[in-house]
């Protein structure tokens, strides 16, 4: 009896003895602004070289596509060429891996009849191209990795319906032919196996798959190719299945196997649970939530965000209805004090994460994605970025407002004005942002009081009480220095203005009083014609000069002789009883002068 046979039959006498444990690790959907349409059967892979994952064709409403989408952590982005012969072939069912002398390469087709291709086909990241590589016929469903042990492409079984393949071919860096590994021992023919490299141990793991006919029933078998050999893994594994998505979490060190097709009886069914692979045990794992059960959706592992993601899938139960959702399963946010509080997590900002630490303006406790690393925005970052420094709006650390600055970019306001990181713009001339230059407050953006200079200067105007400078003028007084008010405009000349009514500011800005003159048009007047030409309190005099002017005489005493026109005090009276006084007296003299008889 061969190795195969006998691993089988002490699986089929062991009773399955799974560890079932609720950790946290966890799936969360993601909800991106933009994203890939519902499909199943797509094909995916993370090329490490640009950080993105990228997803091929799949089977959508419209039929098979052969459009290509990316993943950058947070956003799906349609990348499919405008040019039609560089959008690569329309793909269900095919497979991909990337490997760093080629790129992204995608093996496998959706119909051996119609597309009946033993190309790869390679993507660069702008266009796809087609290479001609000698070695295994056309085929649906392949298993495909790449091996960094041996540093060669890695292709398994499929099927050409209505067989499938049981022979391993490899394809070395630099080659251009693959080439057949012949085994004695191996996996049995199938299609839809999962297969991941662990970067742990340096050996792929091949799970599950089925043969291609209508009977349901899946392989649960599990294998691992060193690059020379397979061998047969004899502990106890999962329920059966085909067409599962799978990846290797690298942050975790496990094999991480979502759904896929099982059966009940000679019914398909569509499983719904995440198992993983350590390479010394299968435990089924139990999350808080959960993707739907589906089959025929696809995964890869984000090793920039350290995250598994997976994406479309189709529901049995639901008459074949497919998904468009995006599932990424990572540590959980669980509170935390030690790694000794997270099961296959790290405890970073207090929460169980699925990274092992956080860069500059990343924290894994930002609320929405707990859990994960994730950007710190608008706000310190204490473990990297505080101090005179904070995270900007785009989760990137720079200096805080009132620090000094010598560009815009040095700044998270992303403003420096003054020489200090500002809160605006703060471009204007009548505007600062520095304390020395007269801002309240070094960062706060300050208008400068109307009549002053500007920085730099208005001249031949001055600022009028806002960030920019006047624009007319009603007087010399709204002009700078050297400047006249003419017909509302601001004009050079002159050499000095008048500042008020008296006030004559030279041409040096120094300043003396025209009293008791007024200042006009730039200087002291000398003479003047009424009043007016004159300083406040001065009057003009008939030769023409500015004196300070007399208070008025005050009216003489009321006379106390009781005599008096009786009822009547007015000043009238008065004058009348003194003149009649004054002539009563004078005729008295006159008859004392008479010479007596």
């Amino acid at each position: 009896m061969s190795r195969p046979h006998v691993a089988l039959l002490t699986l089929a006498l062991v009773t399955c003895s799974i560890t079932s444990r609720a950790d946290t690790v966890t799936w969360t959907q993601r909800a991106p602004a933009t994203s890939p349409s519902a499909r199943s059967g797509g094909a995916m892979a993370f090329d490490p070289s640009r950080g993105k994952i990228v997803l091929h064709g799949g089977t959508t409403k419209a039929g098979v596509s052969n459009e290509t989408w990316e993943w950058d952590g947070s956003t799906w982005t349609d990348v499919t060429p405008s040019n039609a012969a560089d959008r690569g072939p329309k793909r269900a069912f095919a497979s991909m891996a990337y490997a760093p002398s080629r790129g992204i390469v995608l093996i496998g087709e959706d119909d051996v009849a119609t597309s009946g291709g033993t190309n790869a086909w390679v993507w660069d990241g702008l266009t796809w191209r087609g290479e001609s590589l000698p070695g295994p016929t056309g085929r649906i469903a392949p298993s495909l990795v790449y091996q960094q042990v041996t540093k060669a492409l890695t292709l398994f079984g499929g099927s050409s319906v209505p067989t499938s393949d049981d022979q391993t071919w490899a394809l070395a860096d630099g080659a251009d032919v693959w080439m057949s590994a012949p085994t004695t021992v191996r996996p049995k023919a199938r299609y839809g196996a999962t297969l991941a490299y662990d970067t742990k141990r340096g050996v792929s793991v091949l799970f599950g798959g089925k043969l291609p006919s209508a009977d349901p029933k899946a392989f649960s078998d599990t294998w691992e190719w060193s690059g020379t050999a397979w061998k047969a893994f004899n502990g106890a594994v999962p329920e059966g299945r085909a067409f599962a998505a799978s990846a290797f979490d690298q942050s975790r060190g496990v094999l991480v196997v979502f759904g896929g097709l099982g059966s009940s009886g000679a019914a398909p069914v569509d499983l719904g649970d995440t198992q993983e692979f350590d390479g010394q045990k299968w435990s089924a794992r139990s999350t808080s939530t959960s993707p739907q059960p589906r089959v025929q959706a696809v995964a890869a592992y984000d090793s920039k965000r350290s995250e598994v993601v997976m994406f479309g899938g189709l529901s049995i139960a639901n008459a074949g209805a497919t998904f468009g959702e995006t599932w990424v399963f990572r540590g959980a946010g669980t509170t935390c004090a030690s790694a000794a509080d997270c099961v296959g997590a790290s405890c970073v900002d207090g929460v169980c994460c699925g990274q092992p630490q956080c860069g500059a303006c990343e924290a894994c406790d930002v609320p929405g994605a707990i859990g994960l690393c994730s950007p710190v925005k608008a706000r310190d970052d204490l473990d990297t970025c505080t101090g005179e420094s904070t995270c900007d709006p785009a989760g990137s650390c720079r200096k805080r407002g009132g620090a000094t600055c010598g560009a815009d970019g040095d700044c998270a306001s992303g403003h420096c004005a003054d020489g200090v990181c500002c809160d605006t713009g703060c471009a204007e001339r009548c505007d600062v942002c520095s304390k020395t230059a007269g801002a309240s407050a070094d960062g706060v953006c300050t208008t400068l009081p109307k009549s002053s200079s500007g920085t730099p200067s208005c001249a031949p105007y001055l600022c009028g009480g806002a960030a920019a400078c006047a624009v007319s003028c009603a007087g010399d007084e709204d002009c700078a220095t050297g400047s006249r008010c003419v017909s509302a405009a601001c004009v050079p000349g002159g050499g000095a203005k008048c500042s008020g009514a008296v006030t004559l500011v030279g041409a040096d800005g120094e300043t003396r009083s025209c009293a008791p003159f007024r200042c006009s048009a730039g200087a002291c007047t000398t003479s003047c014609q009424t009043a007016d030409d004159c300083a406040a309190g001065n009057a003009c005099t008939s030769s023409g000069a500015c004196v300070r002017a007399e208070a008025p005489a005050a009216p003489p005493a009321e006379s106390s002789c009781a005599c008096g026109l009786v009822g009547d005090g007015s000043p009238r009276a008065v004058a009348g009883l003194a003149l009649f006084v004054a002539v009563a007296g004078a005729l008295k003299a006159r008859r004392s002068r008479r010479p007596r008889a």
